[in-house]
């Protein structure tokens, strides 16, 4: 459809245009090129269906039109979608949206187009190129230097210099600002060729070269002048290309030959190092790296990126390479590995675990590992593995760590890119290093730099040209203010700021405060204790209450080293602020949940493309599962696959008429005796058997030797049951004839099952002997069909892997994108270093002014700088460089080359100084000295530090236990344990918690990972500790506890203590306590050859604070002094906490404690005595028990009187008044006079009488109970439980009755056998009444009627005879009944003989009542409404002729000229009056690439032909069908003669010249004529003629044929190049043609997908003929029928249902627009949308014509649904005046006509459209002045009125009309009599 020419329609453009000239574009671009024959007949390429020119173009509204609408790209980028996403301010939003619609981008690039427009496109590529997310951006702009674009490109800038005035208003965009195009041109040069350097020299050179010539011409050409700093950009980019190539390969010679530590500088740009190990990487023992600069500046971005890139890399290389060489050079005891090595490693199968693919690999089960604390196998970290004693190694990261797979010994690997994993290496053993060092942050961080370059490089001044001067952030307007509690500090001028108490600091943190908000960069020094968190947060406080002069910038980002430490930081933020967003998802922190970015990302909708490209994720994903179970099928050994998988990976004909693998099996067998009758009778079975596998599109092979096994098992299991019954019984249970049959039968098949297993064994992937056996032909097939299909799968694997790794990164960065949206809204951000280097991209995109980085002392340099960005215009680094430097895995690499020195420290050392805190509120006096002056020169104690009470239960609050126990080495020498400090300080811990103390106040820290396991084992020994933290020193960095128990493990007679001579180690750990440090350890180690340790010592030896024995005394017996040596001593001197004296403390109770001194519980509230009690009862008893169980009451026996007289022995403490007397009495039962015993305190009527009841009961039975006279002595209640003694009810065989006595007998339920009185014996119950049973036995009889019938025997009297016979009916028809009916005409169905009242005969059946709606045709007199002479039917004809209902009965021939030239064939009434037309059925008739006709109706795309292939050389013939790709031949190439020969294959060109030797053949033709003879034809035509002919016509690919007969060349030699080069051309188009399968069903997922979000849509809930439509619309494209057969789509297909839905989407979108139901207009809105749908196809197909006319009858809907809209809001039916419905009536009028909606009729509506609108404004006027004048008459409801001709006005008083008079509008006669109004006015009830 052409596109609208008035501006105010724009949205009335269809979105849906896309997706049908996309499907015209892939259809005309498939069959361009070698259509043929179509010039003769005037035709275009394709046809008059799909060519370029088949309808005209305008240009778009705004003049910008496009030369070629039918383009696919114009209709999404048209010239308002290009000037706007030009304008975008974000970059990373546009990438985004070119990245979902890249396939129209890139035919965007390949098309022609207006000038204008590729000053936009220019524009769009330079913005892209300052996107961040590199993986989409290479993706787009990787296939912006196409040949195509770059020659159009090219062409552009050729013209510029030479443009007319016409020109130029063509290409007006450029001239408005030449500067700007020129910039963008150069920039997206730049971007291209630092991404792509090898492309951008072999395809922007031409261009580049020409680009300073045509910038000249321009300006001397045109007048105008181009800025000097692009041209100096252009030739340095010209420059640096033609330099950087030939600058690679020179210094790789260079590096060949030369030593590496002699060179200066790199051999190569960095940014091409492979970050994954390389094998020479491994072997190269002097890799090329330089030292890290102490202070000063580097030469450059490059220099320093360079030096931090390759020491970073080297520092994980580096242990990697050792660990290989010691295992190697045969080492198995050595000091300290650097890898983990594990032998008889074998991989398994690739595996799919969740989002992870990769091989999972079998080590071996370690039972020795604990795999929940153990660091092996960590997610990412690296492993290599070599099966040839590393001289070839594959490089793999952990992609998944599965605890139940670790403990089975098996762990799942992701080869590393350029690695591929081949069958092969699944059959060897492999030696696998995992390398201890952990790969993801060196991978993130490496990744992030080469992303850095000298234009985006954060803080160069600083960084890298050693800047110290001191400049204030540049966010910071001039005079800018912060507040901060309630004062305002102008910043830079410091004299107006607060005094330090006013602010409540002191003068150092005053000092890093203001550092910190007022320096570009700031370095705060906080040594222990100083505060360094609080001033981080007191400045972060600050910047967020002053966020205005920040945040339009960005947000803040905290940077930390670890998740915990980042945990913490935020955690405090959180005071602050809520506006926060943790990035990261090992956070343990739960105060922090609701800020990860996790959480917001869930709360947040997913957008459409993101889960487009999720999904495309999720297909690979599915895809390769499948691919993996065919491999594992094909490899399965004894197995016969299916034979559709097969054909799916091989294609060989012979399997696609085969049904399954049962059929695949018969195939196999037919060359063997009797196999076919084996497999007949089992697959039978097998068949029924069978499932399929719901991961699986095929089903699962079958084992044939397990089929033969069962049957012969099966027989001899039948066989031993005759020989058993023949030996025991004499009596076989089978004939012998079928027992000998049964034992050829198993011989047979014995022999079989022998050759058939000979055939399983020759598999050609698991063969592995050289057997001479050969296999049978169709067997050597079936493995040849086996052995292709591996490998095509192995090959699709390949690819699908590739592919997902592509979609993955990809889809990460889409992801990216959309948290950037969240991040953008919070004003601070929080990463770990390592994720904000993984987030690089985002990080830059964020573009964060201010950088806080915690504990940055700690960090590498290089993960600093990758967590800043060019935009970081704040940097504040906080942290301590004396305490923990930065870790690096080599030591030499922080010796030598200075690596572990982080940027804060050499930032300190460049300015000299920095700001630091200087008063510590941590630790007492005793331990800050340890410190200060040996490690800080000056530490000021806060007064609050002096308050600490001293350490309950010791001597000294700071001792060194010094020892000569010696350290043990810890797993396989990899740490070191000393078990003696492990056992002292648990026990240690334990004699504190009884001081009082709380465990969580005591810590105990080790400088050594072993210590730390031995020290947790030692401590699980007590259940008091188990809250004690247990932590090594490097963990403990930034942390504090109240008692620090240090142990520091070093003792050898080597004096060697590793780490413990480091200074900032050893500040750390004398610093992390607050009241009590106690340290264990080797001093004469420790002061050998450091200089820290001999002043610690002094110290100590000042304080008397160090020695061999640690002094306790007892608070409660202070002259109790108790020295401990061991950690026995703790248990054997003091084991209560106390000392070895009694406690002697009065108890409450009299005595005292006996215990031994105790801390706890001094005041015995819990303390129980175990002395004897002292009290006695009143006669005088002593008390048995021990005092602390209280005294109960005396148990010792004396005699009482009791109340009763008798005097008894009871317990002192019981009551004689309360106490029971069991003396016994003799006494009478008063009821029934019995005499028995009974215990004195027993009442009488409590007495059971124990004499036997013996009364009889009513069933005959004696009574069981007991006498009971007083309880139902008439057994009225009483049930007997004897046996019953009757018979069983209605019993006739005397059956005795099996329930209770008391039970009511049940009739009898004993089968039994009764004869009935018919004859027949049945089986019922004994009880039944066997008459009353229906008997149905079968019985025969012959009928009345004389018909034999079989019946039951209960329906022989009362069944009727059904048999059918023919009988004469009252209507007199002769109709077949049943015997039993009588004929009559309701039964008849013939036709009925009757006349109608019009005297047309009945039409209906005789049975039915005769119609009252005659259907005989009767043509009208008067012409339709369609203008034709209409057959209506009869009970019609006197309906009006115009009356639209009468169409449907308008079968007048359409005979419209459609597109494609054809004449419709449809009628009036099936092409809706010609609106929309039926599709052409002609035949197409065209010729195909290959030669053949086209048979398919025109309407419909050419699909690939079907015929057989006539492809042939001299080897053999392709057997595929005549439109797919042929398979190359691969034979030697047969071109030869006695002169040359050729040595290429058959399908390569040749590599030999035609022989120009005199042929030996002799033609009677001219003596010098050349002649070729075609062997295909026999034809000989002349060589240069010949030529000539091959060489015509090269514009279009076809199969060249013979002049004369048109037969197809194949086999000529002389011309075999040209042959193959035309044969090249045919079959790249073929493939085109017949499309990629899993691309195919790729899109048929998600059109399936896609109709069902359309499901959701309310409008289609509404509209129920919407919904059927989609219904079936969604059964014709499932993958699966509802016959559970798979349902691939084609291209065409797909893509027709592609444009349906785009339709009905578009239908969708204009009925949301309809605001009410129920205005009239609302009918017609129906009636168009049902014809609409009755239009859509669900074929599969859609014509060209189809998508035209409903386009066409689409914009009428629109047009209707804005009548409706405007209907429903403008009220049309208040309006009574003619004039006032005109427009209205008008345009609903052209709307309802039956002619075509043409593009005139559209103007003619838009025309009364805009009346209609101006109307509906005129009466929102009208309504407000009618509100006026009612306010000003002031009249009430019932006062107004309308004269004849609708003009208004109103009558006083009353407001009922009593006299007459005219209107002062028209002069009519208005008002009334009598209060009655005239017949012919009106009330105006809009006045009212």
């Amino acid at each position: 459809m052409p596109k609208f020419k008035t501006k105010h329609f724009h949205h009335f453009s269809e979105p849906w245009k896309t997706r049908r000239q996309t499907y015209n574009d892939h259809a005309r671009n498939r069959a361009l090129k070698y259509t043929i024959g179509q010039a003769s007949r005037g035709l275009s390429a394709t046809g008059n269906r799909y060519s370029p020119y088949s309808h005209e173009t305008k240009e778009a509204n705004n003049g910008h039109g496009l030369q070629n609408e039918n383009t696919t790209h114009w209709q999404y980028f048209t010239f308002t979608r290009l000037q706007t996403l030009s304008v975008m301010n974000n970059n990373d939003d546009l990438i985004a949206e070119l990245h979902v619609k890249k396939d129209e981008f890139d035919q965007l690039l390949n098309g022609d187009f207006r000038p204008d427009h590729f000053v936009l496109v220019v524009q769009i590529l330079a913005k892209i190129s300052r996107a961040n997310f590199t993986k989409i951006l290479s993706s787009i702009l990787c296939c912006s230097c196409s040949p195509t674009f770059i020659k159009n490109l090219e062409s552009y800038l050729t013209k510029l210099p030479f443009e007319t005035k016409e020109d130029k208003l063509q290409n007006k965009f450029y001239w408005n600002d030449i500067n700007l195009f020129w910039s963008n041109l150069v920039e997206f040069f730049q971007k291209f060729t630092e991404l792509f350097p090898r492309k951008a020299r072999d395809e922007l050179t031409s261009v580049l070269d020409k680009t300073n010539l045509i910038i000249a011409t321009t300006e001397m050409n045109q007048d105008c002048r181009i800025a000097a700093s692009i041209k100096e950009r252009t030739s340095k980019i010209c420059r640096k290309l033609k330099v950087k190539i030939p600058k690679l390969e020179t210094k790789e010679k260079v590096f060949a030959t030369s030593s590496v530590q002699e060179l200066q500088d790199p051999l190569e740009d960095f940014r091409t190092l492979s970050i994954i190990p390389t094998i020479q990487d491994v072997f190269n023992e002097k890799p090329f790296i330089r030292p890290n600069k102490l202070v000063g500046a580097y030469d450059s971005v490059e220099h320093y990126l360079d030096v931090q890139f390759r020491l970073l890399r080297e520092d994980f290389m580096a242990p990697l390479r050792n660990g290989i060489h010691e295992y190697l050079n045969g080492s198995k005891k050595y000091s300290k590995t650097d890898v983990r090595v594990y032998r008889k490693v074998t991989m398994m199968n690739p595996e799919v675990a969740g989002n992870n693919i990769g091989v999972m690999v079998s080590f071996g089960i370690l039972k020795f590992i604990n795999w929940d604390t153990s660091k092996r196998f960590q997610f990412g970290g690296l492993v290599c593995l070599s099966s040839d004693n590393f001289s070839s190694i594959i490089f793999a990261t952990i992609a998944n760590r599965d605890k139940e797979l670790l403990q089975r010994g098996t762990v799942l690997i992701k080869p590393c890119k350029k690695t591929a994993i081949t069958h092969d290496h699944y059959h060897s053993n492999w030696v696998m290093l995992e390398s201890k060092i952990y790969f993801e942050p060196y991978l993130a961080v490496l990744n992030a730099m080469c992303q850095m370059n000298e234009k985006n490089f954060p803080m160069r001044k600083y960084l890298v040209d050693a800047d110290t001067t001191i400049s204030l952030p540049h966010y910071f307007k001039t005079d800018a203010v912060l507040k901060y509690k309630g004062f305002s500090l102008q910043v830079g001028d410091y004299a107006t700021w607060p005094t330090t108490k006013q602010l409540r600091l002191d003068e150092t943190q005053y000092e890093a405060f203001k550092s910190g908000l007022s320096q570009e960069i700031a370095i705060i020094q906080g040594p222990p204790g100083t505060g360094k968190t609080f001033i981080a947060l007191e400045i972060i406080r600050t910047l967020l209450e002053n966020k205005e002069q920040w945040r339009c910038n960005g947000p803040i980002v905290i940077v930390c080293l670890t998740n915990h430490a980042l945990d913490q930081f935020l955690e405090g933020v959180t005071k602050h602020t809520t506006s926060i967003v943790r990035v990261g998802s090992r956070s343990k922190n739960e105060a922090l949940s609701q800020y990860t970015l996790g959480n917001k990302r869930e709360a947040r909708p997913r957008r459409n493309w993101c889960h487009d490209k999720w999904h495309q994720v999720k297909i690979i994903l599915f895809n390769m599962k499948r691919t993996r179970k065919v491999l594992q099928d094909l490899s399965k050994r004894d197995a016969i696959v299916s034979p559709h998988l097969l054909y799916a990976y091989c294609h060989d004909e012979t399997l696609q008429d085969m049904e399954n693998v049962n059929e695949l099996f018969q195939w196999l067998l037919t060359h063997t005796d009797n196999s076919m009758k084996i497999c007949q009778t089992q697959s039978t079975n097998t068949d029924t058997e069978m499932e399929i596998d719901g991961n699986s599109e095929f089903e699962e092979p079958i084992f044939p030797l397990e089929i033969v096994d069962k049957e012969i098992a099966e027989i001899d299991a039948n066989m031993n049951e005759y020989r058993r019954t023949t030996h025991t019984q004499n009596r076989p249970v089978f004939p012998r004839h079928e027992v000998v049959q049964l034992k050829h039968r198993a011989d047979t098949l014995k022999l079989q099952r022998s050759d058939l297993q000979r055939n399983l064994t020759q598999h050609p992937l698991l063969i592995r002997d050289n057997e001479n056996f050969l296999p049978s032909l169709p067997w050597q097939k079936y493995w040849e069909w086996v052995e292709l299909s591996y490998e095509n799968a192995k090959q699709k694997l390949t690819d699908l892997e590739e592919e997902y790794h592509s979609a993955n990164e990809e889809l990460n960065e889409v992801k990216q994108i959309l948290d950037l949206s969240i991040l953008r809204e919070h004003d601070v951000i929080g990463f770990t270093t390592t994720c904000a280097a993984r987030l690089y991209a985002s990080l830059r995109a964020l573009r964060p002014p201010i950088v806080l980085v915690e504990e940055a002392a700690e960090i590498l340099e290089s993960h600093v700088v990758c967590s800043l960005t060019q935009n970081c215009q704040h940097l504040i680094l906080i942290g301590d460089h004396k305490q923990l430097r930065p870790k690096v895995a080599v030591h030499k690499l922080g010796s030598k080359y200075n690596f572990n020195i982080s940027l804060f420290e050499r930032m300190v050392n460049n300015r000299g100084s920095c700001t630091q805190l200087g008063h510590q509120h941590r630790m007492r006096p005793e331990i800050a000295r340890l410190i200060c002056p040996s490690v800080y020169e000056i530490l000021h104690n806060h007064e609050c530090v002096l308050e600490y009470p001293p350490v309950m239960g010791l001597e000294k609050n700071v001792f060194f236990i010094t020892h000569d126990n010696p350290e043990a080495p810890h797993d396989n020498q990899e740490s070191w344990i000393n078990p003696h400090e492990a056992k002292f300080l648990v026990a240690f811990a334990r004699h504190l918690i009884l001081q009082g103390y709380k465990s969580t106040g005591i810590t105990i820290l080790c400088t050594y990972a072993g210590q730390l396991f031995t020290l947790i084992k030692e401590r699980n020994c007590h259940e008091i500790l188990k809250a004690v933290r247990i932590t090594t020193i490097d963990n403990f960095q930034g942390e504090e506890n109240r008692i620090i128990l240090l142990s520091l493990v070093r003792n050898n007679s080597k004096g060697n203590i590793g780490f413990l001579k480091e200074e900032n180690r050893v500040c750390v750990a004398l610093s992390r306590a607050r009241e009590g440090l106690y340290i264990m350890g080797n001093m004469d180690n420790l002061t050998n050859k450091n200089n820290i340790w001999p002043k610690i010592k002094q110290v100590l030896e000042n304080d008397n604070a160090i020695g061999d024995t640690l002094e306790l005394r007892c608070k409660y017996h202070s002259d109790t002094l108790i020295k401990i040596r061991n950690g026995s001593d703790f248990v054997e001197q003091c084991p209560e906490g106390g000392c070895l004296q009694k406690c002697n403390t009065d108890l409450p109770c009299g005595h005292s404690c006996t215990s031994i001194c105790h801390t706890l519980d001094r005041e015995h509230f819990n303390f129980m005595c175990k002395q004897r009690c002292v009290k006695k009862c009143p006669d005088d008893h002593p008390c048995p028990l021990l005092c602390y169980q209280g005294c109960k009451p005396c148990l010792v026996a004396v005699e009482r009187q009791l109340k009763c007289g008798h005097a008894v022995f009871i317990s002192c403490g019981t009551d004689p008044d309360t106490y029971q007397c069991p003396v016994k009495v003799d006494v009478t039962l008063p009821h029934c006079n019995h005499t028995t015993e009974k215990s004195c305190y027993m009442p009488l009527d409590k007495v059971p009488c124990p004499y036997p009841c013996k009364i009889r009961l009513a069933c005959g039975h004696s009574c069981e109970q007991k006498c009971h006279a007083n309880d139902d002595p008439d057994h009225l209640e009483h049930f007997c439980h004897k046996p019953c003694s009757k018979r069983n009810s209605h019993c006739t065989a005397d059956h005795p009755c099996k329930l209770k006595c008391y039970e009511k007998c049940i009739a009898c339920p004993i089968n039994v056998s009764k004869i009935r009185s018919c004859g027949h014996e049945l089986n019922c119950k004994c009880s039944d009444d066997v008459e009353k049973l229906v008997c149905y036995k079968r019985i025969k009889f012959e009928r009345i009627c004389g018909h034999k019938a079989t019946v039951r025997c209960f329906r022989k009297d009362d069944e009727e005879c059904n048999e059918e016979v023919l009988k004469l009916s009252a209507c007199g028809h002769q109709i077949k009944v049943k015997c039993c009916q009588t004929p009559n005409s309701s039964l008849c169905g013939n036709k009925c003989k009757l006349n109608l009242k019009c005297g047309h005969p009945c039409t209906t059946l005789c049975k039915d009542p005769c119609t009252n709606e005659c259907k005989a045709p009767v043509l009208q007199t008067k012409h339709g409404l369609c203008g034709h002479l209409i057959p209506v039917p009869c009970f019609l004809k006197e309906t009006e002729a115009k009356s639209p209902a009468l169409l449907q009965y308008c079968k007048e021939p359409c005979k419209h000229e459609l597109s494609c030239g054809h004449f419709c064939q449809g009628n009036c009434w099936s092409c809706k009056q010609g609106r929309i037309h039926k599709p052409c059925q002609e035949k197409c008739g065209k010729t195909l690439i290959c030669g053949h006709r086209c048979d398919v109706p025109c309407s419909l795309e050419c699909p690939p032909c079907q015929k057989p292939c006539e492809m042939k050389c001299k080897h053999s013939r392709c057997d595929r069908k005549c439109g797919e790709t042929c398979i190359p031949c691969r034979e030697t190439c047969a071109a030869r003669c006695k002169h040359t020969i050729c040595l290429k294959r058959c399908f390569e060109l040749c590599n030999r010249r035609p022989c120009e030797k005199q042929c030996s053949e002799r033609l009677k033709y001219e003596p010098n004529a050349r002649f070729v003879f075609l062997e295909d034809c026999g034809h000989c035509i002349e060589n240069k003629g010949l030529l000539n002919w091959m060489s015509a016509n090269t514009q279009t690919v076809q199969v060249k044929t013979c002049p004369r007969c048109s037969t197809p060349i194949n086999k000529c030699t002389r011309i075999l190049n040209e042959i193959k080069t035309h044969l090249k051309d045919v079959q790249l188009v073929k493939a085109k043609i017949f499309g990629d399968h899993t691309n195919l069903q790729n899109q048929q997922f998600l059109l399936v997908t896609r109709i069902k979000h359309m499901y959701e849509n309310p409008v289609i809930k509404e509209f129920a003929e919407i919904m059927t439509y989609l219904k079936n619309l969604s059964a014709s494209v499932s993958p699966i029928t509802k016959t559970k057969r798979r349902q691939t789509l084609d291209a065409r297909a797909t893509e027709a249902t592609r444009i349906v839905l785009d339709i009905l989407q578009d239908i969708c979108r204009k009925l949301e627009k309809v605001k009410s139901r129920t205005v009239p207009s609302y009918i017609s809105v129906k009636n168009q949308l049902t014809m609409l749908l009755k239009s859509l196809p669900t074929r599969g197909q859609i014509s060209q014509q189809e998508i035209n006319d409903i386009e066409r009858e689409s914009q009428r809907l629109y047009y209707l649904v804005e009548v409706c809209t405007m209907e429903s809001e403008a009220g049309f039916d208040e309006y009574h005046s003619p004039a006032d419905k005109r427009p209205y009536n008008s345009v609903l009028k052209k709307l309802l006509q039956i002619e075509k909606f043409s593009e005139s009729s559209e103007e003619e509506v838009k025309t009364d459209l805009n009346q209609l609108r101006t109307l509906y404004h005129m009466k929102n006027v009208i309504n407000n002045e009618r509100k006026m004048i009612v306010k000003v008459m002031g009249f009430r409801q019932g006062h107004w009125y309308k004269c004849p001709n609708g003009h208004i006005y109103a009558i006083g008083d009353c407001g009922r009309a009593m006299q007459e008079s005219h209107c002062n509008e028209c002069g009519a006669a208005i008002g009334g009599s009598s209060h009655r109004l005239r017949n012919d006015n009106t009330a105006a009830t809009e006045m009212n």
